[in-house]
């Protein structure tokens, strides 16, 4: 169980590459369907005395699109420094820089329900749209040890973004003015017709955050004892600038199946301004934790965390200021036990958290049907088993009740926001790690029901969360044909099942599941790899995702990859 500040659904914990007290060096290049070229370098060294560790990751990537004028070109490194400074003590420095410009991309348009009725490529926007971004993190963490029991733990991070985007974006028609299926009531042809709406614009931001606590192991007076005492404070600031037209500033497009565009009718001055002139969010807690060994065999796992958190928000809505201001306090406790059915084979786990997380963005105090101020709150209840099957694969099952109350929810692809309340119920499955000495497997199930209660005067959004399928599952197994010292190579195959999807809570879409094969063969000689990839073997359609009806994303069809990369 985590001790921060994290939503009930868990949180995605990613970690830089850290320096090693090796000498290496890893260099890739990936090329493969739509132009792509991806080059990058893994690369360590130390200082001679071994106690200045140093390591750099870096990598370029451009590529095209099966989507028309579709492009992405990114450039990233993270360079990071590791100080020994004693036996007790370590100080680590780790940065990172990502470049990243690729399409304004909104996908398809579905015609009445029907989300294949243009070509998966069909791009409905202005080849010059597009999206600018860049995001510069760094963290700087100190660990000392007192003695094998008991550490102190310093962290500071900093992250800085912004990014830039000019995109056209197809929107319902004003009231009255569409048709049954929601299209603009064009009367002078056959086929459907939608508004699209200019946006133009941009955000930025930074977020700062300060950690600290120590962790330490002791016998009490009945049990053993592994105690964690913390405290956190963070400052985030956002602030945007997303000017756009209204819906009739646009002539209306003509979704014609047999016409590719480019439909480029850019608006040079849009007429509606939003300015979102900063969020500023300052949030402290503190935490306790405790991992008590009541026997061998049984652990009982419990903590609190208390939060303030203070926020402020001014916009610009079509000249009209706005202010909001708050402050809210939390308890958030935490408790869980796991139990060793058979020791070192089988186990047995329940658990029971809460979370408290302010809105963010520009969903804190925007005004409209159903915004308000109050923050997030949720709390989870979770029981399952973790089982060792054979010696190295891994079998887990767990069953799960997820409330979410005044979750900001988005309609549509306009700048509206509701709070609503959300509960998921469902099971997971999962299956990792070998079967043989030859063959193994990364295999998944989840049965998930996701549905909200609006409680405001907004209509469509109760009922089943848009985009969440009941039925997810994927397994990738692969199979060494060869391996000893010197060389492997191996297949592998992979497959992706995504049942159905509510599409908009405005018309009833519904995403159709699908079912994807992907194929892939591996080979290592000597520092030499060699390895290439299918992805969607048989080339089926398919979407990936939707905002609402004239927001539908596809699924890339059969594409291929090849990587070479060699260890010095």
């Amino acid at each position: 169980m985590a001790y921060g500040s994290a939503l009930p659904t868990g949180t995605f914990n990613v970690i830089t590459k850290r320096a090693q007290q090796d000498r290496f060096a890893v260099g890739g290049f990936q090329f493969g369907s739509y132009g792509l070229n991806r080059y990058t370098v893994d690369a360590n060294n130390t200082n001679q005395a071994g106690d200045i560790l140093f390591r750099f990751n870096a990598a370029h990537h451009n590529v095209g699109s099966f989507r028309d004028y579709g492009v992405n070109e990114r450039t990233f490194f993270a360079p990071t420094m590791t100080m020994l400074l004693d036996d007790d003590t370590v100080l680590t420095y780790e940065a990172e820089y990502n470049n990243d410009r690729r399409q304004y991309d909104t996908g398809l348009v579905a015609i009445n329900g029907n989300t294949e009725a243009l070509p998966a490529s069909r791009f409905l926007g202005d080849p010059a749209n597009f999206i600018k971004a860049h995001d510069y993190r760094s963290t700087l963490t100190l660990t000392h040890s007192f003695s094998d029991d008991w550490s102190l733990f310093l962290g500071t991070s900093s992250i800085f973004y912004d990014f830039q985007n000019q995109g056209t974006q197809p929107v319902a028609a004003l009231p009255g003015s569409f048709d049954a299926n929601g299209f603009f009531n064009n009367a002078f042809s056959p086929f459907p017709s939608v508004i699209r709406r200019q946006y133009l614009g941009g955000q930025k931001g930074y977020n700062h955050a300060a950690i600290a606590n120590v962790n330490g192991k002791f016998n009490g007076p009945l049990f053993r004892h592994n105690t964690v005492v913390g405290t956190e404070m963070n400052w985030n600031f956002q602030r945007a600038f997303f000017p756009s037209s209204i819906p009739f500033l646009d002539s209306p497009l003509l979704i014609d199946p047999a016409s590719a565009g480019p439909f480029n009718e850019t608006i040079a001055d849009p007429s509606f301004d939003f300015a979102f002139n900063g969020l500023y969010t300052i949030r402290t807690g503190v935490y306790f934790q405790d991992l008590v060994e009541l026997t061998d065999r049984l652990f009982l796992n419990y903590g609190v965390r208390y939060d303030n958190i203070r926020q402020t928000s001014n916009y610009n809505l079509g000249g009209l200021p706005i202010h909001n201001a708050g402050s809210f306090d939390q308890g958030t406790p935490k408790v869980g036990l796991t139990y060793q059915l058979i020791p070192e084979l089988l186990s047995i786990y329940g658990l029971y958290t809460t979370s408290f997380n302010p809105i963010g963005s520009n969903t804190f105090g925007f005004p409209g049907p159903g915004a308000n101020t109050d923050p997030e709150l949720g709390r989870i209840y979770e029981a399952g088993m973790k089982a060792q099957l054979t010696d190295n694969l891994i079998g887990t099952f767990s069953a799960f009740q997820i409330d979410r109350w005044n979750v900001a929810v988005q309609p549509d692809a306009g700048l509206t926001y509701v709070q609503a309340d959300q509960r998921s119920k469902g099971v997971e499955l999962n299956l990792l790690g070998n079967w043989t000495e030859r063959l193994s497997t990364v295999s998944n199930y989840s049965y998930t029901d996701v549905t909200q209660n609006d409680n405001n005067p907004v209509p469509n959004i109760s009922g089943r969360v848009r985009g969440v399928p009941y039925n997810l599952a994927n397994s990738w197994t692969r199979y060494n044909f060869i391996q000893n010292r010197d060389r492997v190579v191996g297949l592998g195959l992979g497959y992706v099942y995504v049942g159905d999807r509510r599409g908009d809570y405005n018309v009833p879409l519904v995403l159709p599941s699908y079912g994807r094969w992907d194929l892939g063969v591996f080979s290592q000689v000597g520092r030499w790899n060699l390895d290439a990839y299918v992805e969607n073997l048989f080339d089926t359609r398919y979407s990936t995702a939707s905002v609402d009806q004239f927001n539908v994303m596809p699924g890339a069809p059969i594409n291929f990859r090849f990587n070479l990369g060699a260890t010095f």
